[in-house]
């Protein structure tokens, strides 16, 4: 697998039919998984006969309980990871997973993975119609507009039953709960923080489009960056959708010396963890970062004080999931760009806005250095879901003039 993964040179390699056929099953991957599953089956047997023996002894002692429950344990475990190999490279006729084999971490480790294409049939069997009410609560919810944080109940025994409100049909069927017999109520409650006056939300529109002129839109980035950093003296979150572009920006800010100034702190170069302590302690540092940092990432009070949004964050469309959730809209003809990729970089975007104002006192300007949002029609609603920052559009050289002066108040 691994000489397959380098003669593809990609780092992730979708695994669809056509893989059954492969030449790297005849070059030893069917003698290869044989040997492997044989190995397992014989650990897995080797352990429940030990463990069987242990348990039947008239003498066992208590002291061997917990050693008992780490074999089962080990037993799982290894069950598991017979099921994922035959899963993943040799799964059954009707199995519609999503397979892939990719490169990991710093150790270069072959990671063979599947999940299911749709999790709302295993959501709404196994999960909601099992329960009499439920609640499902988050800032992030909708996918069109909407404002402030949003909620949505499910409860089986109650007759009040509305059709789904639009703005929550994309998780709701994700969710599984489009389904008649589970019909949801939803609710959109205000935000508690004031965004009028705690933010500002700038986009500029002479940087070109990342998919027009990546270098030109690099370049822009570059000077966002640069500018807003000197207008808040640090304290800044640049947020990504690849890696590559972290380390492109950190590599252009490191030969521009920002280091003198301001600490720069680079995902990839230390734990999530670590660097969040380093960007809190610092108050000044400018954080680069993708994907963990867009969500779940809580940096209340002054170190946190500028965000910007590099590009919209649009799904990778040969990513495995991404393409076979697109295949599959298209296969029954409909639009994956607007059933799917759309929905997704809304919410993802309301995420990563997200990061910036976390209590009533924080303070911060968004900068969206995506000109599309603004150019093209699904623009404005991306722009709607949105908190209500007050919006400053246009040259970049006039809108920071609005920036440094919300800075200076």
């Amino acid at each position: 697998l691994e000489t397959f993964i380098e003669e593809s040179g990609q780092p992730v390699v979708r695994l669809t039919a056509a893989f059954s056929t492969h030449e790297v099953w005849r070059a030893g991957l069917t003698v290869s998984l044989q040997d492997t599953l044989a190995g397992i089956e014989m650990l897995h047997e080797g352990l429940r006969l030990v463990r069987e023996r242990i348990e039947g002894s008239t003498a066992l002692d208590e002291a061997l309980a917990p050693l008992m429950n780490e074999m089962r344990s080990v037993t799982r475990r290894l069950q598991a990871a017979g099921d994922g190999l035959r899963r993943t490279l040799s799964p059954a006729p009707d199995d519609d997973s999503v397979r892939w084999v990719e490169v990991r971490g710093r150790e270069k480790s072959v990671v063979l993975s599947a999940v299911p294409l749709d999790l709302a049939p295993i959501l709404r069997d196994d999960l909601f119609k099992r329960l009499d009410s439920a609640i499902v609560t988050s800032a992030t919810l909708t996918a069109s507009p909407a404002s402030g944080d949003a909620m949505m109940a499910h409860d089986v025994d109650d007759d009040f039953a509305p059709s789904i409100h639009s703005r929550f049909s994309f998780l709701a069927a994700r969710l599984g709960l489009d389904d008649p017999d589970l019909p949801p109520r939803t609710a959109v409650f205000p935000s508690p923080f004031d965004y009028a006056e705690q933010s500002l939300l700038v986009i500029p529109t002479d940087f070109p489009a990342p998919n027009v002129d990546a270098d030109g839109h690099r370049a822009g980035v570059t000077r966002v960056v640069l500018d807003l950093a000197e207008a808040s003296d640090g304290g800044l979150f640049v947020l990504f959708t690849s890696h590559r572009e972290v380390r492109q920006l950190a590599t252009e800010l490191r030969a521009r010396g920002i280091e003198r100034r301001w600490p720069l702190l680079v995902h990839g170069d230390e734990s999530r963890d670590a660097l969040l302590a380093r960007f809190r302690a610092s108050g000044q540092g400018i954080l680069l970062g993708t994907a963990s940092f867009w969500e779940g990432v809580d940096v209340p009070g002054d170190a946190l004080r500028g965000l910007v949004i590099a590009k919209l964050p649009f799904r990778v469309p040969t990513e495995p999931v991404t393409a076979a959730q697109c295949e599959a809209i298209s296969a029954r003809g409909g639009d994956p760009f607007a059933e799917y990729m759309l929905p997704h970089a809304s919410l993802r975007l309301k995420q990563g806005f997200g990061r910036l104002i976390r209590s009533g006192t924080d303070r911060g300007v968004v900068v969206i250095a995506d000109s599309r949002i603004v150019t093209k029609r699904y623009g404005s609603g991306l722009l709607a879901a949105l908190p209500a920052a007050p919006r400053v559009v246009g040259r970049w050289e006039e809108v920071v003039e609005k920036v440094r002066g919300f800075y200076e108040r």
